[in-house]
């Protein structure tokens, strides 16, 4: 059996497709699992045990890449495709690619016309369920559900991650928090100035700040104190960094999910996307959220001062309460 995933951005819904990946290979142990997907997130796939060929496709203009990868995806045949992006690029490859069967699952107008008429079967999106589980749920047209969400990586482990925390411990703190002060677009982030008074009000707490490629304007903002340290890493290595936090503390973001999938205790906090769409799976996450928006509500629709203000709305001692009611 051969299967074809597509699934071509971003970091964080790559993630949460993982599930779906995982219970496939749980169900169909020897067959082929090939995966289509951007360039920027390769490196979250590009190691993982589970997948038998990648696929990349890039953005912008760089046509002939994209033209020799689409050859060497149509040389196969595929038995089932699903398409969980669902865009109008993934749609456009997933007609093109060679598959008995292709499902996908959409909410926008020209995705939706042009699966009805080149795929076999679509699905709604469900908003009032996560989102892992409503692309678990586009595999119920192969007659297969899960007993238990799997949310593993399956990456191998970075020995140099847990060298590097056993130096750590070895300074004194009492715990070691992981924490990602950016996100995909400023409005989910939380104030710099907040940060600061939570570094200040937990000295005996080392932070580990992990930087991502946008933020150095960020974390240029962060005042220096012998509790903060800025960590680089590639996105390969992130993962197991991350599990070796004590705790990791992050705004709605691909680390966020990352971190939900390495079984780390997390605290998200979230503001104007919903936590019961998009936030943490794993029971036993604390997320704060002081958001009244509806799962749907258009972004466009809500003036910057008001996605601003959700997360604003977050207190420094709501979140350090959190932190300490998690760890002692």
């Amino acid at each position: 059996m051969k299967i074809l995933i597509i699934k071509i951005s971003s970091i964080g819904d790559i993630v949460e497709t993982l599930p779906s990946l995982n219970l496939l290979r749980k169900s169909f142990p020897k067959a082929q699992i090939d995966w289509v997907a951007g360039d920027r997130c390769n490196p979250i796939i590009k190691n993982n045990k589970k997948i038998d060929d990648l696929f990349i496709f890039s953005r912008g203009y760089s046509y002939l890449k994209n033209f020799k990868e689409l050859l060497r995806l149509r040389k196969d045949r595929y038995d089932y495709l699903f398409d969980f992006q669902s865009s109008r690029r993934s749609t456009f490859i997933g007609i093109l690619a060679r598959s008995k069967k292709k499902f996908g699952m959409s909410k926008r107008l020209i995705p939706i016309l042009l699966q009805k008429l080149f795929y076999t079967n679509q699905k709604k999106l469900n908003i009032d369920k996560h989102d892992i589980e409503d692309m678990l749920d586009l595999l119920k047209f192969m007659n297969i559900t899960p007993d238990k969400t799997d949310l593993s990586l399956s990456l191998k482990p970075i020995p140099k991650a847990k060298d590097f925390f056993i130096s750590l411990k070895k300074q004194g703190f009492r715990h070691i928090v992981g924490l990602h002060i950016g996100a995909g677009r400023e409005f989910k982030t939380w104030p710099i100035e907040n940060f600061n008074q939570l570094f200040s009000s937990l000295p005996d707490f080392l932070f580990v700040v992990f930087k991502g490629p946008m933020e150095s304007k960020l974390i240029s903002s962060l005042e220096k104190r012998k509790n903060v340290i800025i960590k680089t890493l590639s996105l390969e290595n992130l993962h197991s960094y991350i599990k070796e936090c004590d705790l990791f503390l992050s705004a709605d973001s691909a680390m966020m999910h990352i971190a939900d999938a390495t079984g780390v205790k997390l605290i998200a906090l979230m503001g104007p996307t919903s936590p019961k769409r998009w936030g943490p799976y794993r029971k036993g996450n604390i997320v704060i959220c002081k958001s009244h928006f509806k799962v749907g509500e258009l972004i466009k629709d809500i003036s910057i001062h008001e996605l601003h203000d959700s997360m604003k709305k977050i207190s420094v001692e709501e979140v350090k309460q959190a932190i300490l009611t998690n760890l002692d």
